[in-house]
């Protein structure tokens, strides 16, 4: 029980971390791009861990992206929760679905997994977007692409 309070309270600390980022519009993408109809935003996997960092401290997660998902994965707490960025309705607001979360890499129950995604941090929404809205989210090797359009 002290193990799955300590991992839980790290994964909201680390949650809390990127919520504020969002949406306080503190999340500095590396590259910004204007497409036919939009807007394309890259952030590295690299970039987000320091940004992160830079936020909560040295005990934020590691940070990998992949073309299956993002990782993040803390050592020191013995977890890695594996998801997915995804669209979440209308507007500039994103959810983040997790996949699967391992504890001293042992995956936990579906049940265990169910209640972690309950939590509402797992819902981010992107600051000062005014009419603009997350188009697609697509999770590539080492980044992650935020496609954005305008009305």
């Amino acid at each position: 029980e002290r193990y799955w309070f300590d991992t839980l309270h790290s994964l909201k600390r680390a949650f809390q971390v990127l919520h504020s980022l969002w949406t306080k519009g503190e999340l500095k993408p590396d590259r910004t791009a204007f497409t036919f109809g939009g807007l394309r935003l890259e952030i590295s996997d690299r970039s987000l861990e320091r940004q992160m960092r830079a936020a909560g401290g040295e005990d934020m997660p590691g940070v990998a992206i992949r073309p299956e998902g993002i990782s993040l994965r803390h050592s020191g707490a013995g977890y890695e929760l594996r998801g997915r960025l995804v669209c979440a309705g209308e507007g500039a607001t994103v959810r983040f679905v997790p996949q699967a979360l391992l504890l001293d890499g042992t995956p936990v129950q579906p049940d265990v997994l169910a209640y972690v995604a309950g939590t509402p941090l797992f819902t981010l929404r992107l600051a000062q977007t005014g009419n603009a809205a997350v188009r697609e989210i697509r999770h590539e090797t080492g980044k992650l692409v935020l496609l954005l359009k305008w009305p």
